[in-house]
């Protein structure tokens, strides 16, 4: 997230914990032994692909963004979810509102934390890579945009943390919410 002159960019999921998730739809053993993709379960599979897209917003996301648009920053997305017809876990949760439009890696087939993606995305707002942060709890897509000039803030829910080396940068930001990083950027 950025002033005016800078957009932000947040990982496409500002919506529940997917390891909370994943103990919930499988009983609280989501190992690969026992609950493997390869097993032919096509029901475990959809359930767990409606409950990652149905998942809610965690309790400060509407504020957080919010406050964040008040101030002048343009909020997009970028998920390597693919686009389907019907409701985004943006819109299930609400918060679709919030943002001015929802990239997917399908424009690039592509995978995050490829660089291509950020700058392809800051091309098709128009503004420079250095001109956007991603916003993001997982540190694979700060390391990702930062590769490609981008600004990164990581917002630690419970399970992510910055990875304290020197091989891996820094993200700018470092909050514990939402609502925390509006306040850190105003």
């Amino acid at each position: 997230m950025v002033q005016p002159a800078r957009h932000v960019l947040d990982g496409g999921h500002p919506v529940g914990d997917v390891r909370r998730l994943l103990h919930a739809r499988t009983g609280g053993a989501a190992d690969a032994r026992r609950h493997s993709w390869d097993t032919g379960d096509r029901g475990r599979s959809r359930r767990l692909a409606h409950g990652m897209r149905t998942m809610p917003a965690h309790t400060d996301v509407a504020e957080g963004l919010a406050a964040l648009r008040a101030q002048g920053y343009r909020l997009v997305t970028l998920t390597n979810s693919p686009t389907g017809s019907g409701a985004t876990p943006l819109d299930n949760a609400g918060v679709a509102e919030f943002f001015e439009k929802q990239f997917s890696v399908d424009t690039w087939r592509l995978f995050k934390p490829a660089r291509q993606l950020y700058t392809g995305t800051a091309e098709a707002l128009g503004v420079a890579p250095s001109q956007c942060m991603m916003v993001a709890a997982h540190p694979w897509d700060t390391m990702g945009a930062q590769s490609a000039g981008f600004g990164a803030a990581l917002i630690t829910r419970p399970g992510n943390a910055p990875l304290p080396t020197r091989e891996v940068p820094a993200p700018d930001v470092v909050a514990a919410d939402l609502r925390e990083l509006a306040d850190r950027l105003s």
